[in-house]
């Protein structure tokens, strides 16, 4: 006589919240080299069961981005991917010091003196630049007490070499062109990095996404230039995938 049971089954399956494969067809592997040495530890490698590494030769050539074009306006300009990561030039934005904190005109300020080191000047008197370029006392610096002893950004933007003297000890010409230069340094790194002077803006508001394109010269003067367009970037981290090969090589040429 059969006893009578009531059976349940459980059924897992996944729930794809986009319409997106990408990320999942790309089946990264978060550390290969970790797979490589279980594979080691436990002998596989050393099997006969057709579980012998394959051997590949890989014949590569490499080239470096050197153009970079808003895909809103198509205006190309320079880039040099080892001044800057790709995606600080892609969602950089162009800033006023009126839309600036007091905290960031204090550190924008005092990498100023990082600056100064680099060109193997002597350190200006603190005090004296203090006096000059620092924080007036109007400023609400309850927030960032810190900052009564930095230099502020804009002070110092917009000061003349001449009035940087005293706190250099009143030195000769050279020494004071070599003041100016690294004035002239300094800015050009905070217009480039934190101001994005350089970069038209990318961010197409209709599709809330950033659209652009680089470029690589070819490998030879026989070969053309390589150029790849990303359309759709929410922003965040750049991979391979995002970009779309315009024109240059393929990957069977």
């Amino acid at each position: 006589m059969r006893i009578p049971s009531i059976t349940f089954w459980n059924r897992l399956e996944p729930n794809q919240r986009s319409s997106d494969y990408g990320l999942g067809l790309q089946a990264k592997v978060h550390d290969p080299l970790w797979m490589l040495a279980r594979q080691w530890q436990i002998g596989e490698f050393e099997g006969e069961d057709a579980a012998s590494p394959v051997k590949i030769d890989v014949d590569a050539s490499f080239v470096k981005l050197n153009d970079f074009s808003s895909g809103l306006t198509g205006n190309a300009e320079p880039y040099d991917p080892d001044h800057i990561p790709l995606e600080v030039a892609v969602e950089k934005e162009q800033f006023e010091f009126s839309t600036l904190d007091i905290r960031l005109r204090a550190e924008l300020g005092n990498e100023f003196l990082k600056f100064i080191t680099t060109n193997n000047l002597r350190l200006p008197d603190r005090g004296i630049l203090i006096d000059k370029t620092g924080f007036s006392d109007d400023e609400d610096l309850a927030k960032y007490p810190f900052v009564k002893k930095s230099i502020d950004a804009e002070k110092l933007m917009n000061l003349e070499v001449s009035q940087l003297s005293e706190a250099f000890g009143n030195p000769d010409a050279a020494v004071l062109q070599q003041v100016e230069d690294t004035l002239t340094m300094w800015i050009q790194w905070a217009e480039e990095t934190i101001f994005g002077a350089r970069h038209n803006s990318n961010w197409n508001p209709e599709r809330q996404e950033y659209t652009f394109s680089v470029a690589a010269p070819g490998f030879n003067e026989d070969r053309p230039e390589i150029k790849l367009s990303v359309d759709q970037y929410p922003g965040g981290h750049l991979d391979w995938p995002d970009f779309t090969l315009e024109s240059g090589l393929t990957p069977d040429s």
